[in-house]
């Protein structure tokens, strides 16, 4: 889904929020404001209801009425890991990543929430970025974020959000956002990220030398390049580090119109994440570190929205289409009536010709009653299906051939269980015919990727009733 979404970069001190229009290109809203005291410690939301009272006066303030987010929380107790996975299914990759990364993380990784995606893949093996953060920086931020009102659909950390703006090479290359009161480094080669460290002086001779190590740490080659941005960026900082550590240093950027670069590196994390596509959690080709239950939860409010919206269109056009075709015949028939009541002695011809009109537009208003009759919208059977829907069992999409009534849905199931309660409830269902499950599907015990088919019976074509030939015998 390529959403539009208002970006909000969470610090301890301040709420940074940017949005784009929709070619990605120009900045339409943009600010800083501070976070009050005790609302955020440690990257922890501390005072859910507040903050969520603040975030709506801001959206407010800046007159922003849409209400999904992408959000970057702090860069705390993060961890970046690069893990090499013998490649299987999909749904054994990412239980043997979680399994594999329960090395790293403290609990068997019960406190952090994961995600990830994959470098580079060959026929044996996959390399796959992992990057973890604690569950109660996002949960508490995502949480709040909801209870204002507004639909969380990207979580994200500041190093993903620089990464993006890096490119691609096989070259190893660091990249510095310098903040007010820190500083994010990051070194990255070839699209992964290799290690990550936060320090608080943000001088440059010390910042130079957190450079250094972080370069002789974690660099497989040498580096050719630093990018360096955010708020405190300046000319005279990327030629003291280009002079102290001897390589080549420019500008983090992005192509954003109607921006100064000062704004361009003031809202830089914020800007990156509005260039990123919503691609839920667990996609092989970005990171998004939304919890999974609000996954769940928004994915089905989203899909209520857009069935409705949906439901609605077709409804105005068959309407207007009616009304239309009402108007013009109220029309001739007042015409008419005023014809006989006035007694005028018409030509026939002309008198002829009204009728005749008045016959076209019965024609035409009793064949929009017909469209209107015969109109058939996907919405229709697909929101049966969703008042099916067990618990544990995720719709990730629909087929419908409304000419054959042939429906496809396709998601995944937490058990086989709740899979087959699915298939049952879709068969006890009157107007769904012939439901079909494989039974590839039930081959696994949990995380199921299924595929049911099925008829809508309505939206079938009406079989010719059968005809019994006698051929007569000879007495």
């Amino acid at each position: 889904m390529n959403a539009n979404f208002t970006a909000l970069v969470v610090t301890p001190h301040e709420l940074i929020l940017a949005r784009v229009d929709n070619t990605k290109k120009k900045l339409i809203k943009a600010a800083i404001v501070p976070i009050p005291e005790g609302m955020v410690t440690s990257g922890v939301i501390t005072k859910a209801p507040e903050f969520a009272l603040f975030l709506k006066s801001t959206f407010n303030a800046q007159r922003i009425s849409e209400k999904t987010v992408g959000i970057v929380i702090p860069e705390v107790s993060t961890l970046i890991k690069i893990v090499s996975i013998p490649l299987t299914s999909r749904a054994d990759l990412d239980e043997a990543i979680r399994w594999q990364m329960r090395d790293y993380l403290p609990i068997n990784g019960t406190l952090h929430i994961l995600d990830w995606k994959i470098i580079s893949r060959t026929k044996e093996e996959a390399v796959v970025q992992v990057v973890a953060a604690k569950a109660d920086v996002i949960q508490g931020i995502v949480d709040a974020v909801a209870s204002a009102g507004y639909i969380p659909m990207i979580v994200e950390t500041p190093a993903i959000a620089l990464e993006r703006l890096i490119p691609r090479s096989p070259e190893a290359c660091v990249a510095v956002y310098i903040d007010k009161s820190e500083a994010l480094i990051i070194a990255i080669e070839d699209g992964k990220i290799l290690g990550s460290t936060i320090v608080f002086d943000t001088k440059i001779p010390s910042l130079s030398q957190e450079i250094s190590k972080i370069i002789s740490h974690y660099a497989t080659s040498p580096v050719k390049k630093i990018f360096v941005g955010g708020p405190l960026l300046s000319e005279t900082a990327l030629t003291d580090i280009k002079t102290i550590l001897s390589i080549e240093t420019g500008p983090l950027t992005i192509g954003i119109q109607s921006a100064s670069p000062a704004d361009i590196q003031t809202y830089l994390l914020a800007l990156s994440l509005t260039r990123q596509n919503y691609i839920e959690p667990n996609s092989e080709v970005n990171i998004n570190l939304l919890p999974a239950d609000w996954v769940r939860h928004f994915k089905k409010q989203l899909r209520e929205i857009q069935m409705w919206t949906g439901t609605l269109v077709t409804s105005v056009i068959a309407w207007s289409l009616f009304l239309v075709s009402l108007s013009v015949y109220m029309l001739l028939s007042t015409t008419l009536t005023e014809l006989s009541n006035q007694k005028i002695q018409a030509d026939s011809t002309v008198l002829t010709s009204a009728v005749a009109e008045i016959n076209t537009t019965n024609k035409i208003v009793s064949q929009s009653l017909s469209v209107l009759d015969s109109i058939k919208t996907p919405f229709e059977p697909i929101n049966k299906v969703n008042k099916l829907i067990p618990e544990g069992v995720t719709v990730l999409q629909y087929s419908v051939n409304t000419e054959t009534g042939k429906i496809d849905v396709g998601g995944r199931a937490s058990t086989n269980e709740v899979l087959l309660s699915f298939k049952n409830a879709l068969t006890q269902e009157k107007s769904f015919q012939n439901v079909a499950l494989p039974l590839a599907s039930l081959l696994t015990e949990a995380d199921t990727t299924f595929a049911i088919s099925f008829t809508y019976e309505p939206y079938a074509p009406k079989k010719a009733p059968s005809q019994t030939l006698t051929i007569p015998t000879r007495p």
